[in-house]
């Protein structure tokens, strides 16, 4: 009995100050270029996943049925050229002089709106461009219109999307493709998601081993 309660206990101080100590660094301000790195990652992932979207329209000639079949968790318009032929969605389409550009990746930025835009070729004829918003923001703020922005890709709404080529902020890059620069308005980003996560659910086991640190030696008060 007593080493049982000797396990509970040491379980319990252990799981507690593991859990106060992940607590704490996910709570820690990070760098600006540790976030910067961490929003990098973040954004590869989205763009690997428009890579398996769009796997049912690549190596073999475009189809229209095949393309209104396909699933996709961002929007996306194949163009014959510079002809639109398919849109999955029509609430903003790229302008033209946009797609010119050579870069297969690029930010765009019109007016208070940020989108990064992706090629992909299908076929020898047809390209698809992907787009992802990054942050809407509106002159007027309202019960209905309010700052949006994309909490798969940034951990905090404090930021500032800026150029690639601007002399501030810190610079976001996909391998050797620095795609836009960001600022963020306050340092309080917390770490890691994930380590808060992680916290919780050993401070939740330490909460655990002491019920049954107290189960255990309930018999030998009485």
């Amino acid at each position: 009995m007593k080493a049982k309660s000797f396990y509970f206990a040491a379980s319990f101080f252990i799981l507690l100050a593991a859990g106060l100590i992940t607590a704490w660094i996910s709570f820690s301000p990070d760098s600006p270029q540790a976030m910067a790195d961490r929003i990098a990652d973040n954004l590869a992932q989205e763009l690997r996943m428009i890579e398996e979207d769009l796997e049912p329209l690549r190596n073999s000639s475009f189809s229209f049925a095949t393309a209104l079949q396909t699933e996709t968790r961002y929007p996306f318009f194949v163009y014959d050229g510079h002809r639109l032929t398919f849109w999955s969605d029509n609430r903003f389409v790229p302008p033209i002089p946009v797609l010119e550009d050579t870069l297969h990746l690029r930010l765009l930025r019109i007016g208070r709106e940020a989108y990064i835009l992706k090629k992909d070729r299908l076929d020898g004829q047809h390209v698809a461009t992907s787009l992802i918003t990054l942050m809407r923001e509106y002159t007027i703020r309202n019960d209905y219109l309010s700052e949006e922005w994309n909490d798969r890709i940034f951990p905090s709404r404090n930021f500032t999307v800026l150029e690639p080529n601007a002399s501030l902020g810190v610079p976001v890059c996909i391998g050797n493709t620095c795609v836009f620069r960001i600022s963020f308005l306050t340092p309080e980003v917390p770490a890691n998601r994930n380590l808060q996560s992680a916290a919780i659910v050993l401070i939740s086991l330490s909460i655990a081993m002491l019920l049954m640190l107290i189960y255990s030696i309930m018999p030998q008060i009485k």
